[in-house]
């Protein structure tokens, strides 16, 4: 799904696409993998990193993480 959204943000001319993954899971969500899993529905920030994403700053419980397309 995140292929999908970076290939048709590059496809329509985006000169940038920003994602907001959470830095850490909140404390219910290191309880149990089902809250782990809804806690982190916005992605981690490793499936960004892969793809190229960067860090551009801590915000709280989210980093902003930008992928810019050349």
């Amino acid at each position: 799904m995140l292929d999908a959204a970076i290939d048709h943000a590059r496809e329509q001319g985006a000169a940038a696409l920003d994602a907001f993954p959470k830095t850490s899971l909140a404390p219910h969500a290191q309880a149990s993998r089902r809250a782990e899993e809804n806690d982190s529905w916005m992605g981690r920030r490793a499936s960004y990193e892969t793809r190229g994403f960067l860090a551009v700053r801590d915000a709280g419980a989210r980093t902003v993480m930008r992928l810019t397309f050349d």
